[in-house]
């Protein structure tokens, strides 16, 4: 509670710089949970503005912004690799990919990349597996794999933004676990089963307009 109040007044400074994501009158520039700082930005300029502001912000506050805990993407376009932005007067990489709040997001797409939660999930899937192999208790094991697989998979799946080609990969997945319960046979995964689950109404995308995105850890 007393960091959110310390911390409120960055978000007035992002909003009224003049910088930033904007939909219609309602300025999306910046998303803060905790700690971590998602700041969005239409061009790499208003980017660097949107991180001055926080840098300025952390010297009267004493708040250290750290930049090799910082990425900076490009949703539904090509990184400016030949644009800098800088934290701290040190570079910022470009990154393929970002994780925030435990959810992948692809540079290029704007996907939800989710074949790390996959693994995990096989992982967890097969050390039960391996338990109860000799176990016909079904109920045991349907309620271990909801308890900790599931959760697991579905971790941030009402803000997944997929592909048809993951949900169509996603069909074949279900098939294999429920084959692997029925013969009781551990699997690793494949590029197939990497694309598990793919839950959730797919967002509608816009394709004319490129957001560069910086995320920045406290």
């Amino acid at each position: 509670m007393l960091f959110s109040l310390y911390i409120d007044d960055l978000i007035a400074h992002l909003k009224s710089c003049g910088y930033g994501t904007h939909v219609g009158s309602l300025f999306v520039g910046c998303v803060l949970y905790t700690d971590d700082i998602l700041l969005l930005s239409a061009s790499c300029q208003g980017l660097q503005q949107l991180i001055n502001v926080c840098v300025k912000y952390g010297e009267r506050w004493d708040i250290r912004f750290n930049p090799l805990k910082s990425h900076a993407v490009t949703v539904r376009g090509n990184n400016p690799s030949q644009r800098q932005i800088t934290l701290n007067e040190k570079p910022v990489l470009w990154a393929n990919k970002v994780k925030y709040l435990g959810v992948y997001i692809e540079s290029n797409t704007g996907l939800t990349e989710l074949s790390d939660a996959c693994r995990k999930f096989y992982g967890q899937f097969n050390s039960i597996m391996s338990v109860l192999c000799k176990c016909e208790n079904e109920m045991a094991a349907i309620h271990l794999i909801k308890t900790y697989c599931l959760p697991t998979l579905m971790y941030g799946c009402e803000v997944w933004s997929i592909s048809d080609t993951q949900r169509i990969r996603s069909r074949f997945t279900g098939v294999e676990c429920a084959a692997g319960w029925a013969g009781r046979v551990r699997f690793a995964p494949t590029p197939v089963q990497d694309d598990l689950w793919s839950i959730g109404r797919r967002r509608g995308r816009r394709t004319t307009s490129i957001c560069t995105i910086f995320l920045c850890t406290l």
